[in-house]
Formats: structure tokens, C-alpha cells, sequence
């Protein structure tokens, strides 16, 4: 089937076959059991992290180490079903972020790259931007088992149309070309019916972080109506439904990332000055929503991709001017670049709220649904020092090697360190013994 690939049966330490991603099923490894679980069929139900995202944009090579794929490839060694990804054609992207300098205090310069094998350059998911059709023919004939498709929030899983190219240039809320990929032509199913068609027997679901995401990365200038708690609710509930609706079915749902826990929004303004090497008097702008130049707040958050621009004769897009970024007020931080105290309150409950109604569900359903907490996760994996075999590994997206460049999104070994995570989880919650991967395996940030 055309875009799509085969997951391993064993486990293999050779570098090509960490890459083909998907198998056809041998017997159970010895030692290995899948406990309560029926892997036959595992879905993985989600958005950014479970399309395979990193560094900003969706490719191939994300795709083929994005969590689900790992831990199908783990599954296939207690017995597991056969696992397909819906996979990009080489050298097709949807946009991804570049690193092309690191500064003399260890931040990124970067370059956004333009996306290939999409109609027009504005197709990433998590700005302002429509999105375009992806070009090349679909990839599916029949459902994949990763489901992952960036840009769809929870809060649109009940609309019908968002994956049929008749709905393009209609609006920009009822067209989705990542899920457009996933189906058949015409087809007008909404994402919680494309969910129960699947019928898993095991699923995955880290979903809601589409919600949220535009308005954190934009700084609080796209997606300005942040979805309701009860919307939230009532869509997760609905979800959950229609992935246990095959008799049996057992899942692992994940809690989202609050702001402390992602690199791209650690940074208050009463630490950037000591981040930047910057004297205490230090002044740093931004401009606010209605184009003057303010001073920068001490609770406000400084996005991540910028930080390495302040300071430089440059504006945030590297275009060359005489007044230092963020540092005059002629040349100020943009509203984009800056989540102010209040957008950070505002989207930070819209989270804890959800992260609450993660647990509820779980509670109530113990028997079929485990608990999957990547937030803590990730608060953990974003400290200064995080010790994992033997390694320290922080949320520095240069030399930090779990994170990619964007600040929310993993590397490949970020990828199997959540993949071994999640295992664990697996393991305590359904009495398996699903072994994990050496995560050694896996690279982190290619430097330039």
C-alpha cells in the first residue's frame, strides 16, 4: 500500500530496521507477555506527538520514530498485531524549523523552512496559517493504525468533513490535510466516527494539546478563544466511547504538558536577563496587542525560538536593522513571541482542567483505562538535570537531547524515552511485561 510501512516482528539493534517502523507479527518473544492486554490491533489516537512532529514540522523521518511506532515495535515482541503509519513520501515536509547558529549563551538561531509537497508554504498546523492540500495521493485505502493528525483539536473530533478536500478554501476550521491523507476520497467522516471504525483492541490517546497549541506558540495572537473546559470534557468523553466500543478494549490516555513543563515556555521575564548574560537594569520590549512598545513584564514568558535573537541587530525574522531586537523600544519582542502572565493563566487552567478530567475518567474506568501522565513526565525531562540510564539529559533543546527545536515537540531519543515511559505504565496498569527500548540508539539534536 502506497505511504505506508511495515512494523518489525523483533526488535533489531541495526539502524535500518529502527526504521522501517512497522511488522508483521511472530510469536511471543520468551520473557515477554502482553498480560491482560489483546495487542492484535493498537490504534494511536492523537494529534502533534502522535503524528511523529519535531522540530516545528511533519516528515518522514519524524514519522518513522514518533512514539506509536516504537511502541508498536515493542508490542510485536509480546505478540503484537501488525502496525502501519500513514508515511509522507521522501523529501515531502510540512515546514520545519532549521538550526543554523548557536549563540555564545547556548541559544538557537533559527530558520523556518518552507514546506514541500503542499500547495502553498502555509500549511503548519499550530499558527495562523489555512491550511493548504497536501499534493501527493493519499496515502490510505484502508484506516492506519497511527491515527495521529496534527492540527485537529479534541474540541473538532465530532465534526463531520474535516478530512474532505471539497470542504478547502471553505474555511479553515472544517479542512484538516493531515487527516484528508488518512481516508478514502470524499469521504466525510469526523474523527471520533474514523475512531470507532478502527476498532481497536488497544489504543493510545494524547490529545487535546491541538487545543491549546496554536494560542501558546503564537503568544496568544492565534486561536484567541481558547475551547471551553465543558467542550473538552464532553469530547473526551465521547472519544473514550468510541474507542472502547470493541468488546474488551483496554487504552492508556495521556494528561497535556502544563507550561512549566515544556522548554518552549520556561522562560519568565524575571530570568531572562540572567539567561542572556544581561545586567539586572537591563530594559527588554515588546510590542503589545495594539502596537506599542511596552517593557517586558516579570511574569511574562519569552518563547523559546526567540530568545537567541535579543540583543542582535536584527528583527525576529533575521532581517538586518540598527536597533537591537528586544532591546529598544524601535525594535521590540512581538506580540507573537511573548505569552503575557494573563494568556499564560488563562491557557494554564484550560490545561489543569483537562489534566483533572484525565485522571477522573481513569479512575472510574480502572479496569480499561490507565493513566499516562506526560506532564510529569516531561516536568521531569525539562529540569536542569534529568538522569536516565546512566546519562543527564535537561530540556535544552541544543545540547539537552530529548526536545527538539520548536520546545514542545521530542527527538528521536525524546521519542523513546517517552516510548519506555509509557511502557512502564502499560506494564503496571495491565500486568504485561513488554520489554523497552535502548534508548542509546536513538539521536538527539543534529548540531550545525
Amino acid at each position: 500500500m502506497r505511504g505506508f510501512t511495515r512494523s518489525l516482528s523483533l526488535f533489531s539493534l541495526s539502524a535500518a530496521a529502527l526504521l522501517l517502523g512497522a511488522c508483521e507479527p511472530t510469536l511471543t518473544e520468551p520473557g515477554a507477555s502482553a498480560g491482560k492486554l489483546d495487542l492484535s490491533r493498537y490504534v494511536a489516537i492523537g494529534d502533534v506527538h502522535t503524528a511523529g512532529w519535531t522540530n516545528g514540522g511533519l516528515a518522514r523521518a519524524g514519522q518513522e520514530v514518533a512514539y506509536p511506532a516504537l511502541l508498536a515495535q515493542q508490542f510485536a515482541r509480546a505478540g503484537g498485531g501488525a502496525f502501519t503509519t500513514p508515511l509522507l513520501e521522501a523529501g515531502v515536509t510540512s515546514g520545519q524549523l532549521t538550526l543554523t547558529a548557536v549563540t555564545a549563551q547556548n541559544l538557537p538561531l533559527l530558520t523556518a523552512g518552507a514546506s514541500a509537497g503542499f500547495s502553498t508554504a502555509a500549511s503548519g498546523p499550530t499558527g495562523c496559517d489555512s491550511l493548504a492540500r497536501y499534493q501527493f495521493p493519499r496515502a490510505a485505502t484502508v484506516l492506519p493504525n497511527n491515527l495521529g493528525v496534527p492540527g485537529l483539536s479534541l474540541s473538532q473530533f465530532s465534526t463531520p468533513g474535516l478530512g474532505n478536500a471539497a470542504n478547502l478554501g471553505t474555511s479553515t476550521a472544517t479542512y484538516n490535510p493531515f487527516l484528508e491523507r488518512l481516508l478514502p476520497a470524499n469521504d466525510g467522516r469526523s474523527y471520533r466516527r474514523i475512531v470507532r471504525d478502527a476498532r481497536p483492541t488497544f489504543f493510545t490517546a494524547f490529545v487535546g494539546l491541538a487545543d491549546v497549541l496554536p494560542f501558546i506558540t503564537s503568544g496568544g495572537t492565534c486561536g484567541a478563544t481558547l475551547p471551553t473546559t465543558p467542550v473538552l470534557i464532553r469530547e473526551l468523553g465521547l472519544l473514550l466511547d468510541s474507542a472502547l466500543l470493541t468488546g474488551g478494549a483496554r487504552g492508556m490516555i495521556a494528561t497535556l504538558p502544563e507550561l512549566n513543563a515544556l522548554p518552549l515556555t520556561q522562560m519568565r521575564g524575571s530570568a531572562v536577563r540572567a539567561r542572556l548574560g544581561l545586567p539586572d537594569s537591563a530594559v527588554l520590549y515588546v510590542q503589545n496587542a495594539t502596537g506599542v512598545s511596552v517593557e517586558l513584564q516579570p511574569n511574562d514568558i519569552i518563547l523559546a525560538p526567540v530568545l537567541g535573537r535579543i540583543g542582535r541587530l536584527e528583527t525576529a525574522t533575521g532581517q538586518a536593522t540598527s536597533a537591537a531586537f528586544g532591546r529598544s523600544a524601535r525594535n521590540p519582542l512581538r506580540d507573537r513571541d511573548v505569552l503575557s502572565d494573563v494568556e499564560a493563566r488563562r491557557v494554564g487552567s484550560v490545561i489543569r482542567a483537562f489534566n483533572e478530567e484525565v485522571a477522573r475518567r481513569t479512575r472510574l474506568a480502572v479496569d480499561q483505562l490507565g493513566l499516562f501522565d506526560v506532564n510529569a513526565l516531561f516536568s521531569s525531562l525539562s529540569r536542569t538535570s534529568a538522569r536516565i540510564d546512566g546519562t543527564f539529559y535537561s530540556g535544552d533543546p541544543i545540547t539537552g537531547g530529548l526536545f527538539s527545536v520548536d520546545g514542545y515537540s521530542l527527538t528521536p531519543r525524546g521519542n523513546a524515552v517517552l516510548t519506555n515511559n509509557l511502557l512502564q505504565a502499560i506494564n503496571t496498569q495491565f500486568e504485561a511485561q513488554i520489554p523497552g527500548l535502548d534508548i542509546g540508539l536513538y539521536p538527539t539534536t543534529r548540531l550545525p
